[in-house]
């Protein structure tokens, strides 16, 4: 499990890893920012709006807070406007960078090679409005989003300008995935935790979830009955290769280790516990229960099917 946070009833459910006086300071900076540009924010649900942006300089755009607040929160608080600042002055010069991108991007052959593919959680990414964004279901909580990954800025891809290259979405996001596999490298890192085994795969670059287009390739990774993975963060995959009934059990242990590195890290992409078998993503995270006012976890149908599937250890 995830540890229980000290929730102080000045401070947002979704702002809980941050004491009354951190959160403080926080929105304080976060005014201080859009004030000195004379734009006036309404926060609501860890969701940032700009709500007199006449001059078009954040484009209109609702904008996650969550994981600035956790980059906020792993510095000190002389640091949050320097962060702050940071932050969204990038935003406005990604914004000038899509801009220009723009004209060049309606030639699908000159931008082919920048297209990628980055995970979302599907409940976040619900809260973003994103509609006009093209994207598919990879899992029941997991979206695959079409982008560009240019040199300074990832840039969703709009579905009117897919409509404007007339090219089947399948054969762009396979593009993207053969794009990233030649882009990017994976470190696999291996450790025993009681006994099982848990890989991670990170690196220092947004799309380590790659690695799950290429999975076939790391033999480690996958036992005789699939794999468990977590992509806590968007710089790091846990990875549990299933070979005994043990391993089923070891969802519960990964679903909080996934869950620690969500809460604790900036990038959070998902809490969630995933099985990988035939090419095949399924969301199989535990669900927590009561019983006898005690919490506790049950697992899901799938891995209940899959344990009874795997014969007992001679």
């Amino acid at each position: 499990m995830p540890p229980a946070s000290n929730h102080d009833s000045q401070v947002p459910q979704w702002a809980d890893l941050l004491t009354s006086q951190e959160y403080e300071h926080f929105f304080k900076c976060l005014n201080r920012y859009f004030a000195s540009k004379k734009l006036h924010i309404e926060i609501q649900e860890g969701l940032v709006q700009i709500t007199n942006d006449t001059d078009n300089l954040f484009g209109g755009g609702v904008f996650g807070l969550y994981n600035l607040m956790q980059s906020c929160k792993a510095n000190r608080r002389s640091k949050y406007q320097q962060l702050i600042n940071s932050h969204f002055d990038t935003v406005i010069s990604a914004r000038e960078a899509q801009a220009a991108f723009e004209k060049l991007a309606e030639n699908y052959d000159d931008v082919r090679h920048y297209l990628a593919i980055r995970l979302y959680d599907n409940d976040f990414f619900q809260t973003l409005e994103m509609d006009k964004t093209s994207s598919r279901i990879l899992a029941d909580t997991l979206r695959e989003v079409l982008v560009f990954d240019l040199p300074t800025v990832i840039q969703t891809v709009s579905t009117e300008l897919i409509a404007k290259w007339n090219t089947p979405a399948d054969s762009l996001y396979e593009t993207a995935i053969q794009n990233m596999l030649a882009n990017y490298d994976f470190e696999l890192e291996s450790h025993e935790i009681n006994g099982d085994t848990l890989i991670a795969v990170s690196e220092n670059h947004f799309f380590v979830a790659a690695i799950l287009y290429n999975i076939t390739t790391y033999p480690e990774l996958i036992g005789t009955y699939g794999s468990l993975l977590a992509f806590p963060t968007r710089d790091l995959v846990l990875a549990h290769p299933i070979n005994s009934k043990s391993s089923v059990f070891f969802s519960i242990r990964l679903a909080q280790i996934a869950g620690d590195f969500y809460e604790n890290n900036p990038g959070s992409l998902s809490k969630r516990v995933f099985m990988y078998r035939d090419g095949k993503l399924t969301d199989v995270h535990p669900s927590l229960i009561s019983i006898d006012s005690e919490d506790a976890r049950m697992l899901s149908p799938e891995l209940t099917n899959l344990f009874e599937e795997i014969p007992e250890e001679t």
